[in-house]
């Protein structure tokens, strides 16, 4: 995956950092 969009990524960031604050790692 070289030629992905920049927004793709951000939004794919954005997704990971939701997920990991719906499921703390306690």
């Amino acid at each position: 995956m070289t030629a992905v969009s920049p927004s793709f990524t951000v939004a794919s960031k954005e997704r990971h950092v939701l997920l990991h604050s719906y499921l703390p790692l306690n």
